[in-house]
């Protein structure tokens, strides 16, 4: 697609299907985003009201100025803009983040604090949550299963316990890290937004740099 000159999905939706595929790939984005749009703009206005303790009137203001502006300046400067305002905000994002992390960190007393807290609800669930790069039990009761359900069961995976009458799944921990990994590089190409912005790449070497080092960022 980049090599074809292309800038958005829909562009080769219609060189490779017709114009029915883009206009209907379109219509479905559209819906996709305004509902996303609509969520961002609550979550600021409620920002706004409790955190800021705003009026109703003044946050919603903030919010339709903020949401005017992105568009103006978008149709204005077109995928230039949306390139220097990404890397902007992505500065404010990372401080951002170190800085809420540092709050969150030491409010509840570090990592040992962290342990505690989710021990307290469920021990189970801080040693699966908490433990990275141990492998993942999972324990299936199948009482009510015919020796042949169970044996047609077991052609999945998984061993049978015949004193918990059990079937249990074992997955190591080498193939959650590699699904994880597949994951986050998965992200940065298969995301509609994220595909278009590479589309923008001045070479092809840039935009593979680009998915290495954003997928890289997301991983950690």
């Amino acid at each position: 697609m980049y090599r074809a000159g292309m800038f958005t999905n829909a562009e080769y939706l219609e060189a490779r299907f017709g114009i029915s595929a883009r206009v209907i790939s379109v219509l479905v984005q559209v819906l996709y985003r305004t509902v996303i749009i609509g969520m961002i703009a609550t979550t600021n206005y409620l920002t706004l009201m409790i955190a800021c303790e705003w009026s109703s009137v003044m946050a919603w203001t903030i919010v339709v100025a903020v949401a005017l502006l992105a568009t103006i300046y978008t149709m204005v400067g077109g995928l230039k803009s949306v390139a220097i305002t990404d890397a902007m905000q992505s500065i404010i994002m990372f401080v951002a983040g170190a800085i809420l992390f540092s709050v969150l960190w030491n409010h509840v007393g570090g990592w040992t604090g962290i342990q505690e807290g989710i021990g307290s609800h469920d021990e189970k669930l801080a040693d699966r949550i908490l433990n990275i790069g141990s492998e993942y039990v999972h324990r299936k009761g199948v009482e009510d299963l015919s020796p042949e359900q169970l044996e047609r069961k077991l052609l999945l995976g998984g061993q049978y316990d015949e004193q918990q009458l059990a079937v249990i799944y074992r997955t190591p921990a080498w193939l959650i890290s590699l699904t994880l990994i597949i994951v986050g590089f998965a992200f940065a190409t298969v995301n509609h937004t994220q595909s278009m912005r590479l589309f923008g790449a001045r070479s092809m070497w840039h935009l593979k740099m680009s998915v290495v080092s954003a997928c890289l960022i997301l991983l950690l």
